[in-house]
Order: C-alpha cells, then structure tokens, then sequence
C-alpha cells in the first residue's frame, strides 16, 4: 500500500517535499502492564498477539486493546481488567 505523503521545511528557507512512501499495514505493537499480566495469567495463547497498542476509546473512557484473540480492556477507574474473545469474558 502506497500513501503520499508531504512535508514542509519549517526553517529559514520552507522547502516542501511530496513524495510516495510504502506504509506497512502492520506496526510494531506491544501488551504492557496490567495487560500483560493479565495475558500471562490467562496464558498467551489464548489471548494473542497484539494487533495494535493499547488505547483509549473515546465513546466510553476505557482503556482497550485489540489481540488476534480477542480485546483487553480496562474499564475507566483501572478498577475492572478483562479479556473477551467475544463469547467468553
């Protein structure tokens, strides 16, 4: 997958540069903290890899995460931590 992207030179002579760059569609990502302690009690393999890192959905305030087994998430207040493959919480 190809994106243009454009920079400008913010310096004493502004030059932009438009150029095409090759933009993975797989970043680098990591489970970290309570998450990961939480992965390793229910076990790896169970709850993946991680398909993005940790983040805050804006509609309800939690902190979630999204693996190849399911979703992590951390309810607002750090009082609830959970996995859900969808059925199973």
């Amino acid at each position: 997958m190809y994106r243009t992207i454009a920079s400008l030179d913010l310096g004493s002579a502004p030059v932009p540069a438009v150029g095409s760059v090759e933009v993975s569609s797989q970043l680098p990502c990591a489970i970290v903290g309570g998450f990961a302690y939480l992965r390793d009690a229910i076990g790896a393999q169970t709850v993946g890899v991680c398909l993005e890192n940790e983040r805050v959905n804006l509609e309800n305030g939690n902190t979630e995460q999204r693996t190849s087994g399911g979703l992590l998430l951390r309810r607002t207040g750090g009082a609830i931590t959970a996995f859900t493959d969808g059925l199973t919480t």
